[in-house]
């Protein structure tokens, strides 16, 4: 008797955590597909792909056809790093108010806000990060999945962003473990990640086709060019993300 009483209790209280999980999930997804249809977020996706492929094609531009267009290539290579993370730090701090639900508008000026505020700490998050970029694109598994760079990049610059409005904002209630997901809620985001990094690998192979084959560009340069392609939808879990800490 009192063993069927404990496997029914169990049994409810599992179907009542997930249901409870399930709500929570679909509600993340739900909140941040409704993030997406603010324009403001599709202007700061703008400016981080022109941000991007500006030096790119610039580069391609004036070094087709000539002789150093291969050390070109890899000086690219060598900055995208760089490049990648300040865009994609930019972008998250200037929606982070649309994301954590602080406002119903971007705040074009809080990047610079932060770093008038803290600009060591400022300093230290971009060279932590260009690290961080620098040492996934050695690793050749990690390399390839550009979205996952944006996914890891994008989730802590959120996180720094909410840190530093807590401090620009008293009103805000905020404890660090509300920053850390539970083991559910990544497995959810991690899926997320998989659809959309699926759906980049297929849009940026297209891309790369018509870039060799109908603009006769350079394989090295055409790689590059469609690295944006690839790193974008990596801004889809982290607005999800960033629904789950609002």
């Amino acid at each position: 008797m009192v063993i069927a009483i404990c496997w029914l209790t169990i049994k409810v209280g599992c179907k009542y955590c997930r249901q409870r999980i399930a709500i929570m999930l679909w509600h993340s997804l739900y909140s941040g597909l409704k993030i997406l249809t603010c324009w403001e977020v599709y202007v700061a996706a703008l400016g981080y792909l022109v941000f991007i492929t500006f030096p790119i094609v610039t580069s391609c531009v004036v070094m087709r056809n000539r002789r150093g267009a291969g050390t070109c290539i890899r000086c690219l290579n060598m900055l995208l790093p760089i490049i990648h993370v300040i865009a994609i730090t930019v972008s998250v701090i200037v929606i982070s108010p649309i994301i954590l639900g602080v406002s119903e508008h971007a705040s074009w000026s809080l990047p610079v806000k932060i770093a008038g505020l803290a600009p060591e700490h400022s300093i230290g998050l971009i060279a932590v990060l260009v690290a961080l970029a620098i040492t996934s694109s050695l690793i050749p598994v990690i390399r390839k999945l550009h979205s996952l760079q944006t996914l890891i990049i994008g989730c802590i610059s959120l996180m720094s962003a909410q840190i530093f409005m807590s401090l620009l904002v008293t009103s805000m209630d905020f404890e660090f473990e509300y920053l850390i997901p539970d083991f559910w809620f990544a497995i959810w985001i991690v899926a997320v990640f998989a659809v959309v990094s699926t759906a980049g690998h297929y849009i940026a192979r297209v891309f790369l086709s018509v870039l060799k084959n109908k603009f006769n560009i350079e394989k090295g340069f055409a790689e590059l060019m469609i690295f944006p392609m690839k790193s974008i939808l990596g801004f889809v879990p982290v607005i999800i993300y960033g629904t789950w800490i609002a």
